[in-house]
C-alpha cells in the first residue's frame, strides 16, 4: 500500500513537472491557417502564415466598405468567424477568428493605392500633390502664359470619380489667392481640390538628392524637349565641376535621374542639374559613414555560466543567441570555434551554430543553432521572446562572409511541420534595414507566435540566402541588398543566421551545423 502511494506521488509530480514545461491542456495543438481568401474588387491577396495577416490589394474603383468574400479556404475542421458571401468593411483592419482546440486570430488588411496626377502643357517635372491639403501644384517653364494654360491630364480621385467643372473651363492660374478649384466626387465622398500653376525661375530644376556612403541618387527636371544631365564636385569652394556619366542617366519625359558613384564616405559634395546649357540650383549633400559590423569576425566571446555570449564581458552586446533558452535544458548550442584557422582571413575563431534536441529523455525541445543582431529578452516556458535589431543609420549595399554547413535530414517535427520529415535541413541567412521606431519583437510560443515578416512595410532593404546542401569546408557568400524605396533612412539593422530555417517552429535535423566567420558590410 505504501509503495502504491509513493508511486502515485511520483506520477503526480512528473505530471506536474511536465505541465510546468509544456501546456497541460489535454487537447492537441493544431495551427489554424487561412489557406485561400479573396474579396470582390481585389487585384491580389497575400497570406502571411507567420504573422497571420491577409493583405488585399484593392482596385481603385472598389468600395472598401463593401467587400464581399468570394473565396475562403481554411485548415480542415477549423471553424471560421467569417463565411463566403459575407460583406466586409476594410476601411480599417478587421479580424477573422479560426477555432478548433484553440482560437487563432488573423488580421485582414486592405491597401488601395490611388494614382493622382496633374499635367499641363509646358510643364517641368511632376506636379506636387498633397492629399492632406488637397492641393496640386504644377511648374511651367519661363515665358509660359499662365492666364491661358492647357490642362493635358488631371486625376485626383480613384478610377470612376467625377470632376467638375470641365477641364476646358479651367485655364487662368494667375490668381494664387483664389486658385481654380475642382470638385471630385466618388462613392459618398466629395472633395474640393485647389489647382496651382507656377512659373519656375529656371527651365532646369535640381530635385532631391539621396546620399548613401559612396553613391548618391540624383533627380532633376527640365522643360519639354530638353535633355537632362548632372554635374557634381567637392563642396570645397573650388568649383571643379565634373559631369555625371550620361550612361547612368535615365530620363522619362521632363524627369531625369542618375546614380552617382565613386564618392567618398563622410564627404561634402554639391550637384546641379543641367539641360541644354541651362543649370538648376546647386544642392549640397554629405555622404554617410561606412559603419562597420561589430564583431563580424566572430572573434569575441565570453562564458557566462553555461551561456556562451558573442561579445566582450562587461560591454554592450550587438549580437545575441538563443543560448539562454537552450541552457535551461542543456548546454549552449551556439559556441565559438577554437583554433580553426581555415584560411588566411581567419584568426582561428568563428561561430558554430548546432541544431539539436535539448532536454532529458523525451522532455525537451528542438533548438536551432542561431545568432542574430538583437537581444534575447526572456524565456517563455520552453519558448523564447527575442528583440531583433540594433540602431543603425547607414546604407550598406551587401552583407558578405564565409559559411560552412553540414545538413541533416529533418527528424524532429510537430503537427504543423510533419510534412518536412526526411527532407534535408536548410540553413538561413537574412539581413534587413528598416525604419522601425524600436526593436522588432519575436515570440516562438505557438499560441501567440510572432515571427519576422520580410514583407513588413517598415523594411527599407532586404536580402536572404537559404541552402539545404552541405559544403566542402568554408565557402564565401554575398547578399546584395534590395532597397525597396529611396529617400528613407534606416533606424535599425537586423541580421539572422540559423542552422535550421524552421527552428522557430522547433523543426529541423538533429546535428545540422552551420559555421560562420568574417562577416562584413560592404558599401559601394
Amino acid at each position: 500500500m505504501i509503495k502504491r502511494i509513493i508511486k502515485c506521488a511520483v506520477i503526480a509530480f512528473a505530471t506536474l513537472l511536465a505541465g510546468c514545461i509544456e501546456n497541460n491542456v489535454p487537447y492537441p495543438y493544431i495551427e489554424l491557417n487561412v489557406l485561400k481568401m479573396a474579396v470582390d474588387g481585389q487585384i491580389s491577396s497575400k497570406i502571411n502564415k507567420e504573422s497571420r495577416i491577409v493583405t488585399f490589394e484593392i482596385a481603385e474603383s472598389a468600395d472598401l466598405r463593401e467587400l464581399q468574400i468570394t473565396e475562403l479556404e481554411v485548415t480542415d475542421q477549423a471553424v471560421s468567424s467569417m463565411v463566403v458571401g459575407e460583406v466586409l468593411d476594410l476601411t480599417e483592419p478587421d479580424t477573422l477568428s479560426l477555432s478548433l482546440y484553440q482560437t487563432f486570430e488573423w488580421r485582414l488588411v486592405a491597401n488601395q493605392p490611388i494614382e493622382r496626377y496633374f499635367n499641363v502643357k509646358g510643364q517641368i517635372g511632376e506636379a506636387r500633390i498633397s492629399t492632406a491639403s488637397r492641393k496640386a501644384i504644377a511648374q511651367v517653364a519661363i515665358g509660359t502664359d499662365i492666364s491661358n494654360v492647357d490642362i493635358t491630364a488631371l486625376k485626383l480621385g480613384p478610377e470612376g470619380a467625377t470632376m467638375t467643372p470641365a477641364l476646358s473651363e479651367i485655364r487662368d492660374f494667375t490668381n494664387s489667392i483664389n486658385p481654380p478649384k475642382v470638385t471630385v466626387s466618388y462613392l459618398d465622398k466629395v472633395e474640393v481640390w485647389e489647382l496651382y500653376v507656377v512659373v519656375t525661375a529656371s527651365n532646369v530644376n535640381t530635385g532631391t538628392v539621396d546620399p548613401w556612403v559612396k553613391i548618391a541618387w540624383l533627380e532633376g527636371s527640365c522643360a519639354e524637349g530638353m535633355v537632362g544631365g548632372f554635374e557634381y564636385c567637392l563642396n570645397d569652394g573650388q568649383d571643379n565641376w565634373m559631369s555625371v556619366n550620361p550612361a547612368s542617366i535615365e530620363q522619362d519625359g521632363t524627369i531625369f535621374k542618375a546614380k552617382l558613384t565613386g564618392l567618398s564616405e563622410q564627404t561634402s559634395y554639391k550637384c546641379r542639374a543641367v539641360a541644354d546649357g541651362e543649370y538648376g540650383a546647386e544642392v549640397s549633400f554629405m555622404t554617410n559613414e561606412a559603419t562597420p559590423l561589430p564583431n563580424g569576425s566572430m572573434d569575441t566571446w565570453w562564458l557566462d555560466g553555461k551561456v556562451w555570449c558573442p561579445w566582450e564581458e562587461g560591454t554592450a552586446n550587438f549580437w545575441d543567441t538563443g543560448n539562454v533558452g537552450t541552457t535551461t535544458l542543456g548546454d549552449s548550442n551556439t559556441q565559438p570555434t577554437e583554433n580553426e584557422k581555415w584560411d588566411s582571413k581567419s584568426d582561428g575563431r568563428g561561430a558554430k551554430l548546432e541544431s539539436k534536441f535539448v532536454g532529458i529523455g523525451s522532455v525537451g525541445k528542438f533548438a536551432a543553432g542561431n545568432i542574430y543582431v538583437g537581444d534575447f529578452k526572456q524565456v517563455d516556458g520552453t519558448n523564447g521572446i527575442l528583440d531583433f535589431g540594433k540602431p543603425f543609420t547607414s546604407f550598406p549595399t551587401r552583407l558578405c562572409g564565409y559559411y560552412r554547413y553540414e545538413t541533416k535530414l529533418v527528424d524532429i517535427t510537430n503537427d504543423e511541420t510533419a510534412h518536412m520529415a526526411g527532407k534535408p535541413d536548410t540553413c538561413s541567412i537574412y539581413i534587413a534595414l528598416g525604419d522601425w521606431d524600436d526593436q522588432v519583437e519575436i515570440r516562438t510560443r505557438p499560441s501567440n507566435r510572432k515571427l519576422f515578416d520580410k514583407e513588413d512595410p517598415n523594411i527599407i532593404a532586404y536580402a536572404e540566402m537559404y541552402s539545404g546542401e552541405s559544403t566542402d569546408g568554408y565557402v564565401p557568400f554575398s547578399l546584395e541588398l534590395d532597397y525597396r524605396e529611396l529617400g528613407r533612412t534606416p533606424k535599425y539593422i537586423i541580421i539572422v543566421l540559423s542552422a535550421s530555417k524552421y527552428g522557430d517552429f522547433f523543426t529541423g535535423g538533429d546535428g545540422a551545423t552551420m559555421w560562420i566567420d568574417e562577416l562584413r558590410l560592404e558599401y559601394d
